[in-house]
């Protein structure tokens, strides 16, 4: 008996082992994403406020040929 419940200690070692790097996983893609949408936010708010201006103010001519 002392067999098996080292083996499900083992086991029990082995899904700890897999649920860390899983959750390490999600946290460094929740980071990277975080990071992103700051860079997008902070950085390159001026490109994306010019874009959104110049779309915005477009002329379109109906009726001339």
């Amino acid at each position: 008996m002392p067999k098996n419940r080292v083996h499900a200690v083992s086991n029990d070692r082995a899904t700890v082992d897999r649920l860390v790097i899983v959750a390490g996983v999600a946290m460094f893609w929740a980071l990277a994403v975080f990071l992103r949408l700051g860079y997008l936010q902070l950085v390159r708010h001026g490109d994306y406020l010019a874009r959104a201006q110049k779309q915005q103010q477009r002329t379109i001519a109906f009726g001339m040929r």
